[in-house]
């Protein structure tokens, strides 16, 4: 059947009408596409982005607890289940080459290390200010015993939670020491009043270690009632006021006490015998 020139001029518009539109629809549709893979793309780097962050958060504050208890500005005790003195560093440098050298079996190293004071031992249980850390190592200020306030590094796992000790029992029936206080060291620290006495022992024998309990407890129940901590250093004659005898005491009592020896090296008192009285003749 033939068309008519009407009829196919009718139908060339109607096939140039429908093309058109297509292309329309095409050019519309696209950039929608491109629209909605853009905007999944975004979410998706959205999401990331926020996990990211929230697991840097979480690493972040886990980063300032040290087996998980001890943060940064806490104080803590420095201990290994081993007992004895405790290895520390005065940066995180020598205790790599430390534990490097003690790998190797590297005893010269070591005794180096020790010469060149790179390295030195503080008594285990010591009570500690955490400063900063790493991973491995933790940044601290010792807080009591001969190496008072001083900075070392140690290995953070030997870093543990500060618990509350039982207070050292004083015999009351030990007689005081005769003293003298030569001074007073205010080193109150984030907001916690801390006062040290230096007390001279004005005596001529060795004392025990129940005598020097029993002075620096007078001294303590005289003076430091009004302090969160307490500290009294004794202090023998002619040892240019090294601490013997360190005492530690908070509000309820005396908290730690330790002896130290080095303090007597090369002094008169370094061949010195305990002076221990004999008991009355009986009558």
């Amino acid at each position: 059947m033939d068309l008519s020139p009407e009829e196919k001029q009718k139908i060339f518009k109607e096939e140039k009408t429908r093309i058109e539109a297509q292309e329309k629809l095409k050019k519309v549709e696209k950039p929608k596409s491109r629209a909605i893979g853009c905007i999944t793309i975004l979410a998706l780097f959205l999401f990331l982005v926020i996990v990211v962050i929230n697991s840097g958060s979480k690493n972040k504050k886990d980063s300032n607890n040290i087996n998980g208890t001890v943060e940064i500005g806490q104080e803590a005790r420095i201990y290994h289940k081993d007992g004895g003195r405790i290895p520390v560093g005065i940066d995180v440098n020598s205790l790599k080459e430390l534990n490097k050298a003690l790998n190797a079996k590297d005893e010269a190293g070591i005794k180096e290390l020790e010469r060149s004071g790179r390295i030195t031992s503080v008594m285990n249980d010591t009570r500690v200010l955490v400063l900063d850390k790493t991973i491995f190592y933790t940044e601290v200020r010792i807080l009591e015993g001969f190496d008072y306030q001083k900075k070392y590094w140690v290995p953070s796992e030997w870093v543990v939670p500060l618990e509350e000790k039982p207070l050292i029992s004083i015999d009351q029936n030990v007689s005081v020491l005769n003293y003298e206080i030569i001074e007073k060291s205010d080193y109150s620290l984030a907001g916690i009043p801390r006062m040290g006495y230096t007390v001279l022992l004005n005596i001529d024998f060795l004392p025990t270690e129940e005598k020097m309990k029993s002075t620096a407890n007078e001294i303590w129940k005289k003076y430091g009632g009004n302090w969160n901590e307490f500290s009294v250093w004794l202090c023998m004659p002619e040892t240019n006021n090294e601490r013997y005898g360190i005492a530690t005491f908070n509000k309820k009592g005396m908290a730690s006490f330790t002896v130290n020896d080095i303090a007597l090296y090369d002094t008169k008192w370094s061949d010195k015998k305990l002076y221990i009285p004999s008991p009355n003749p009986i009558k």
